[in-house]
């Protein structure tokens, strides 16, 4: 059949059994059924019909057994209905129907059907076997009902099984037959006992995301005795939402996931039906099971509980509204193309790629998938994930090209939407607001750094965990003091002139021997060359030489060095004389190559170490991954390994993916769900190759079977052979190593004590142009500790490192004790000017304010490095050093969830937030910076200003310090606007209601419930009225990261054409995602209002989560009371109040205010009469 749609179908065939066949022998027919389509549940595609050969003459004799009641008192009677049919396809002859009493019973009647005799049966009371026979044949299809009544004998225990076995023969029955005898068991209770027994079952089955759900639980009160407070309870599963609950006995509430039905008395015999409505979330295999109580005593606890196993499938749709390619420039100045698309809703959709068109074929661009709505978040409604993307085209190619987008469901099905070609702007006008703006951003757009995707030889890192109090002393000296700082990414030897560090702004007059340097405020040795003894000695043929590395955290990739004129003499690095050693040095050493690429943020993955980047997509398409092993000792004995780690996507879904290296099949790994794939494989010898070896990574458990790439290494046999003029490698204590392939003569460091490099004399012979060097493996380390294996580095001079940057050092002391201000204003650095007018607008109001740059507190509390807690610490250091601790915390610059250019977007975590786990997502949380507790409390009072540029700076700051003046009072502060979503989920329009009764009775309210003025009217309603001038805005409703509601009523192509001016309202925006401001490609909707340049709002308040309705209302009725209460306070302190009144976690946390938290809300001018 080409295409089935949802139903059945019967399909009717006869097969003729070969002639000769014994009788008695079993046929077994199987059907399965299949389809081009992916099947969530290929457990029921397939099912087997039994059938016995019989001869003409002979009869298939079939007995059914069933007790009454199920579970029964010591005492009482027991009653077995029986039956006897006749198959066929003979007249059964000779018939006759046996069972024995089984033990803890005595007989008490037999009642046969009519043609039946029972001539033995034992007596009243007592046990024996009972047999009935037939008086004459039996005809075909012919059936006889048998009625047993046996008794449980006194004193039989409590949750005994008593089990009756019978069976019905004949003299000319089909041999071989397993369906003419039948068991039905009983389980003994007391006569206070109740067996309560419970069967969930759910439907659909399987079931698409996002669609109703519905559990039905059948309650049975098997007996004995009558059940009081029968209580069932059902733990929903975590991806499914509730929506309601009934019962047609007793009352059902649910709290927490958690449905109890409270059923009260429940005769024996008696049932009850409860039916459960939820919706599911992600893909995947869910397990709910419930349980049923009572007062009694129950006998049988096996049917207490049940257990349903639901498949959730995704559709297979995006709704996709735009796709255009347009020209442009990045940071530095290259073309490129940049293609943006939006959808309108995904269901589920893994992501994109992209794919370039010239001459007829089709290239794929991006390496690895472009992640969708399945890789953002879980549980999430496909009204959730309508968002833009962005991909930046490096090449930018001629006229003629197009471009192709595809989509990926986590099914594994494809489409294709296009082509677009790439057009350049004549005009501002030529573009959406949504392309300007990322036009705009492409101009700051800078690709990763080169290699960062390719396989490379691992390198070491430095560590940067739990500082000692030492070193947090002395990094507040050298940052309160001059100082260079030197960015190092890579692990190298590093060479940097006197004039490049005095341009930095070093002392030209140093005296060479006071030079020290720092990383993580620990002295690193140094080696000076080209200088002078004394003050001026380091002179322009000067340059120190160090060993370095870089970090390796969520929040950067560089280390800081600090090179400071210091008192002493500052530490060096020893040269230790050449020499020669004895032993018999091994032809090769142990290296390990890496993948580990950062392509695809998996924010739906909810995690507590933030690693959430992760490389290529494995599914049912092979993955072919090119990892190289330079210098390969083939002749080598010694195994090598491959470790793979991989990320499962689809949770509770079982993963198996088969592993070939080179086109060798190695072996699968198997993981369950969201959980990490990991396994080392020994590599057989000859299948590695030199250089290019190719890894297949391919799931085996169907379409749904997808998961990512974390990392995938190779450790093998390294000769010891440069690698391009460098190479690190290990040696065993006293020998000597020969290395060749150097281009000029290496210089070689011991670095098996990082902290504490030595440099060795190696000895240098040359021959065809190369270098080779000799060098001795030292016995200790500069520690003097004794060690088996040593790390040297040798590299030659056209390898030697430069750092990233080489800068001055601004000194600061925010950490010392200080007056302090009432307003903490942490800003990226070239924005602090912007701030004027508002930190003069909160001197009117006789507040004070702290301009404080980001950077000075990375150096003061992080070392110098990128990182969100550097900020809380200072913030800690604050409250508890300044006279005047900071009531309010507000934060200038933009965040991201990529800081470290992954991506390729550039530098856009001006001022770090935290991503903290919320319940569907990975998700920002500004508030968890004074959040000392843990608990989702703010202890000071946040709001973000999320800026890209200075003149974005500069707007936003003049309009809020424009809105804390009294020029801009006026009648339009007593409005205030109320716009309620669809009631569907949840009455929003009610909900709104709840939340307006805390306004005052000055303010004049305006309602646009969308159910009431209709979708297709509410955007212009909406637009009107916010243009008209409002005091406040506030939605109560669905939501996704650029928009309201999954129709569209208000986005930020609305946002751009509001003329409100500076009749600027408070946006509360309770529904999901407006405030995702961390996205590093789309602008939600929060910000594009509090950026927006001709009007939009002077704060928003917006959830970067996913929530539930009920508490988000609750957070909106506190704020506006607080807000427009008698006592009005800050904007700030109101949130903060009431999110001391929530208790929902994700609400706390997740809830975000674009704005300043020490601005107060105008309240309603009184009118003169």
């Amino acid at each position: 059949n080409p295409s089935f749609a949802a139903g059945s179908a019967t399909i009717t065939y006869t097969v003729l059994v070969t002639a000769g066949t014994a009788a008695g022998t079993a046929i077994n027919q199987t059907a399965s059924v299949s389809s081009a389509i992916t099947d969530p549940n290929s457990s029921n595609n397939s099912a087997t019909a039994s059938d016995v050969v019989a001869t003409a003459a002979q009869a298939d004799l079939v007995v059914t057994n069933a007790a009454s009641p199920t579970s029964v008192a010591a005492g009482s009677n027991v009653t077995y209905t029986q039956t006897v049919t006749n198959k066929g396809p003979a007249t059964a002859s000779g018939a006759s129907f046996t069972q024995v009493t089984p033990p803890n019973t005595n007989f008490r009647s037999i009642t046969p059907p009519a043609g039946w005799t029972c001539g033995t049966t034992p007596a009243v009371g007592g046990t024996g076997t009972i047999t009935c026979n037939a008086t004459g044949a039996l005809a075909v299809n012919s059936t006889g009902t048998f009625t047993l009544v046996l008794q449980v004998n006194a004193g039989t225990p409590s949750g005994t099984n008593i089990t009756d076995t019978a069976t019905a023969t004949a003299t000319n029955i089909v041999p071989n037959l397993t369906n003419n005898t039948a068991s039905a068991t009983v389980v003994v209770g007391n006569a206070n006992s109740a067996d309560m027994a419970i069967v969930k079952t759910a439907t659909p089955n399987p079931v698409t995301e996002g669609t109703p759900l519905i559990y039905s639980l059948a309650v049975t009160n098997n007996g004995p005795a009558s059940a009081t407070n029968v209580t069932v309870t059902d733990t929903l599963p975590s991806s499914v939402t509730y929506l309601s609950s009934t019962s047609t006995l007793g009352t059902c509430s649910e709290a927490g996931g958690i449905v109890t039905c409270l059923l009260g008395t429940m005769a024996n015999a008696g049932t009850a039906t409860i039916t459960i409505l939820t919706i599911p979330g992600q893909p995947g295999v869910i397990s709910n099971t419930a349980t049923v109580t009572a007062d009694q005593t129950d006998p049988n606890l096996a049917n207490n509980t049940s257990t349903q196993n639901e498949i959730v499938v995704a559709p297979t749709r995006i709704t996709l509204r735009s796709f255009s390619a347009r020209y442009g420039t990045d940071k530095n100045g290259a073309n490129r193309v940049m293609l943006i698309w939006k959808t309108g809703g995904e269901s589920h959709n893994l992501g994109f790629n992209v794919y370039r068109e010239l001459n007829g074929n089709k290239v794929r661009m991006n390496p690895s998938i472009i992640a969708g709505s399945a890789l953002m978040m879980s549980g999430a409604l496909s009204r959730h994930a309508a968002k833009s993307y962005a991909w930046i085209d490096p090449s930018a190619p001629g006229s003629g090209t197009s471009y192709w987008l595809e989509d990926i469901d986590v099914s594994g099905t494809r489409t294709m939407h296009g082509p677009v070609a790439a057009a350049g702007m004549q005009s501002a006008a030529d573009a959406t607001p949504s392309e300007s703006r990322m036009l705009s951003q492409m101009n700051q757009a800078q690709p990763p750094l080169p290699g960062s995707q390719d396989s490379h030889l691992a390198e070491a890192f430095a560590v940067t965990d739990s500082p000692a109090r030492v070193q947090l002393e002395k990094q507040f000296e050298l940052a309160s003091h001059p100082a260079i700082k030197m960015n190092v990414r890579h692990e190298g030897w590093y060479r940097v002139g006197q004039p490049e560090l005095v341009k930095a702004g070093l002392d030209p007059n140093v005296d060479p021997v006071n030079l020290h340097l720092y990383a993580e405020a620990i002295e690193q040795p140094i080696q000076i060359t080209g200088a002078a003894a004394g003050p001026g000695g380091f002179g322009p043929q000067a340059a120190i030489n160090f060993y370095g590395t870089g970090i390796n955290t969520v929040f950067s990739g560089t280390r800081v060095y600090w090179l400071v004129a210091g008192e002493g003499r500052g530490a060096r690095i020893p040269h230790v004389a050449a020499s020669s050693g004895s032993n018999q040095p091994p032809a090769n050493y142990s290296a390990t190559v890496e993948l580990q690429q950062h392509a695809i943020y998996f924010s739906a993955l909810i995690t507590s170490n933030d690693e959430n980047f992760f490389g290529a997509l494995v599914s049912s398409t092979p993955l072919d991954q090119i990892l190289g092993t330079p210098h390969l000792d083939t002749n080598s004995t010694h195994a090598a390994h491959l470790e793979i780690s991989l990320q499962g996507v689809i949770l509770g879904f079982p993963h198996d993916v088969a592993i070939s290296l080179n086109g060798t099949n190695l072996g699968d790994v198997t993981f369950i769900g969201q959980d990490k794939g990991k396994l080392t494989f020994d590599v057989p010898a000859g299948v590695l190759r030199p250089w290019a070896n190719t890894i297949t990574l391919t799931a085996q458990n169907g379409d749904y079977d997808t998961s990512l790439v974390d990392y995938i290494r190779i450790t093998y046999p390294h000769r010891y052979v440069a690698d391009s003029d460098h190479l690190k490698f290990t040696g065993r204590a006293g020998d000597e190593i020969t290395v060749g392939n150097f281009t000029t003569p290496p210089v070689v460091i011991d670095i098996t004590d990082r902290d504490r490099p030595v440099q060795l004399t190696p000895q240098v012979t040359s021959q065809d142009g190369k270098y080779q060097i000799a060098v001795q493996v030292p016995f200790t380390t500069t520690n003097s500790q004794s060690t088996l294996r040593h790390t040297l580095l040798a590299v030659a001079d056209d390898r030697v490192s430069s750092p990233a940057g080489v800068v001055a050092n601004h000194p600061s002391q925010w950490h010392s004790p200080q007056p302090g201000a009432d307003i903490a204003m942490v800003t990226y650095g070239e924005f602090a000017g912007a701030l004027g007018p508002l930190v003069r607008a909160h001197m009117v109001e006789g507040k004070t304010s702290a301009v404080i740059p980001v950077g000075n507190l990375y150096d003061e509390f992080n070392f110098g490095e990128h990182s969100p807690f550097a900020i809380k610490r200072f913030l800690q250091s604050a409250l508890k050093n300044w006279k005047r601790p900071p009531a309010y915390l507000l934060l200038n610059g933009r965040a991201s969830l990529d800081p470290r250019n992954y991506l390729g977007f550039g530098n856009l975590d001006l001022v770090p937030t935290r991503i903290v786990p919320s319940s569907s997502l990975m998700t920002a949380s500004d508030d968890w910076f004074s959040d000392f507790k843990g608990n989702g409390m703010p202890t000071i009072a946040t709001g973000r200003l999320p800026v890209s540029t200075i003149a974005e700076a500069k707007v936003v700051a003049e309009k809020i310090s424009t809105y804390e003046g009294q020029s801009t009072n006026g009648p339009w502060t007593a409005n205030a606007l109320f716009v309620a979503d669809k009631d569907d989920t949840e009455s929003f329009t009610q909900d709104t209601q709840t939340v307006q009764a805390g306004l005052p009775a000055a303010m004049q309210i305006s309602n646009i419930f969308v159910d009431k003025v209709g979708v297709l009217n509410a955007p212009g309603q909406i637009t009107n009225s916010i243009n008209s001038g409002q005091a406040l805005v506030n939605y109560l409703g669905h939501g996704s990261e650029e928009q309201w509601a999954g129709p569209d009523i208000f986005d930020e192509n609305t946002v751009n054409s509001l003329t409100n001016g500076s009749q600027l309202p408070v946006f509360l925006i309770m529904d999901c995602l407006n405030g995702l401001f961390q996205d590093a490609v789309a602008q939600p909707l929060g910000v594009s209002l509090i950026l927006a340049p001709n009007g939009g709002g002077v704060a928003v308040l917006a959830s970067s989560g996913l929530n539930q309705p009920t508490p988000q209302t609750n957070l909106d009725a506190m704020v506006v009371q607080n807000t427009f209460g008698a006592n009005g306070v800050a904007l700030g302190d109101a949130i903060v109040k009431a999110k001391s009144n929530i208790t929902d976690p994700d609400v706390r946390r997740t809830f975000v205010l674009f704005g300043d938290p020490a601005m107060k809300v105008k309240q309603p001018t009184p009118t003169l009469h």
